[in-house]
Order: structure tokens, then C-alpha cells, then sequence
């Protein structure tokens, strides 16, 4: 089951979504409008709550305009006839918030805490990981790992193998690569410098997924990179015209 959250060209201060079935390959009509006036861009969020037995689908808004204002969030349960509010995010979502990631019952976002204007710049010491109970409705905050240097790239939280992963930019220098246990602990993944990849910081994205021997999968600018944690090295550097774009879930 996926959602297809979609507005039109007359429609953007409204949006609404649709359930899809990729294995019937059948549509839902589309939920009622969700409007966010004035309020750009909307992030979405998708799970089961086997509580109710229901699928959900939140929506986390927030204003370019105000970053340290509270962020509404709504909720619609499939088959119902309006969005809901419940309480605001607790914190700050990622400048560049992608949509929520589903495990274990919850919605899980990371950002950062609110903190004054003055300190806006670089502080990424106050980085947060907060997920939503599909079943309570309610907010818990996550630990996060030891970032030792806060960085003008915001930390990216990523889902590889059912495990949480955060990855950052340690001294300019390497790419770090953090997984959240079923302990409740962080355990350094990989910890590579630049130039040993031959890629450059700006290049390097995110950690797309992990294969069960211990190779993580790098999406750079222009390609990615086939990464054996076992051995240490790059198994393999694929490019990707730049008129293909990736998604991953």
C-alpha cells in the first residue's frame, strides 16, 4: 500500500492524496482537501495503526517564513471524511524534510530543537529525532548519536535493513554512518574519508540501502557507490546520466 499525495496547478493552498495497491494496481478516490495556506512545503507520512486497524496518513506542515514557529500536523484515517489535528511537532523538521519514515507502529522525522535566531546558523548539536505513535497519537523523542562536530549539512536520517540510520559530515572530512540498534544504542557503521572514495562532500547523499553481507549502497551526485563494510573499500562506482533521477523510499 502507498499514498499518492498530488495538487494542481489552481489548487495550491490545497492538496489531497490517494491509496494506491501496487499488487491490484487499484486507486482510491482522492481524500477531502487538506489546506495549507500561505504554508510551504507538506511532508507526508504513512503507516498502519493495528490498533484500530487502519491506515493513516499524516501530514507535517511548515512555514518557509518562520522556521521556529510551532508546525501544525494533521492526520486522516483512510475511509474517513476529513483531516484532524492533534498536537503540534515538537521540534523543527529538516530544511529539507523528506517524508516520514514508517517502523514499528510510528512516524519517525528528524530535526532539530527549537533555539533563538541568533544561534540559527550551523547548530546541529541540538539535532533531534522525534517519532509519532500511530496508535496514541503522541510524540516521543528519540536518542541521537554522538555528532562530535556540528556542520553546515544537516545530518540525514535514513531506514536500512529495519534499523535507523543517521549520516553526517565529521570535520569536512568523512562520511559517517550511524545505525539505531534494537538496544537502543548507535553503532558507527562507517566512518570514510572523502578523498578515499574519490568523491567529494557536496556529492554524497545519503546511504540508500544495505544488502545482508555488509554492503551499503552510497547515492553520490552523478552515480553511486557500492561500499564493502566487511573489507573496508569500494566494491564498485556506477554513474548515472544526469537526466535520471532516484527515489527510494
Amino acid at each position: 500500500m502507498a499514498i499518492l499525495p498530488t495538487s494542481g496547478k489552481k489548487d495550491k493552498d490545497r492538496c489531497w492524496v490517494k491509496f494506491w495497491n501496487p499488487a491490484t494496481k487499484s486507486r482510491s478516490p482522492k481524500t477531502p482537501y487538506l489546506y495549507h495556506p500561505e504554508i510551504e512545503p507538506v511532508t507526508f507520512g504513512f503507516g498502519y495503526d493495528p490498533s484500530s486497524e487502519t491506515y493513516k496518513v499524516v501530514a507535517l506542515l511548515f512555514s518557509v517564513d518562520n522556521d521556529y514557529h510551532p508546525h501544525p500536523v494533521k492526520v486522516y484515517n483512510m475511509g474517513s471524511d476529513s483531516w484532524r489535528s492533534i498536537l503540534a511537532f515538537p521540534i523543527f523538521p529538516s530544511p529539507f524534510c523528506s517524508d516520514g519514515i514508517y517502523l514499528n507502529g510510528a512516524l519517525i522525522w528528524s530535526g532539530h530543537h527549537y533555539v533563538s535566531h541568533l544561534d540559527r546558523a550551523g547548530d546541529w548539536d541540538k539535532f533531534a529525532i522525534v517519532s509519532l505513535d500511530l496508535a496514541t497519537e503522541t510524540y516521543a523523542e528519540l536518542s541521537v548519536p554522538p555528532l562530535e562536530m556540528p556542520s553546515a549539512l544537516m545530518p540525514s536520517l535514513d531506514l536500512l535493513k529495519d534499523c535507523l540510520c543517521v549520516s553526517h559530515v565529521k570535520n569536512k572530512t568523512h562520511f559517517v554512518l550511524w545505525q539505531f540498534g534494537v538496544d537502543k544504542s548507535w553503532t558507527c557503521l562507517l566512518n570514510v574519508n572523502y578523498e578515499y572514495i574519490s568523491t567529494p562532500r557536496h556529492s554524497l547523499r545519503c546511504a540508500s540501502c544495505m544488502s545482508g553481507n555488509g554492503n551499503v549502497l552510497l547515492l553520490i551526485e552523478d552515480g553511486a557507490i557500492l561500499y564493502d563494510l566487511t573489507e573496508n573499500r569500494v566494491e564498485l562506482r556506477v554513474e548515472i546520466p544526469t537526466n535520471i533521477y532516484c527515489y527510494h523510499d
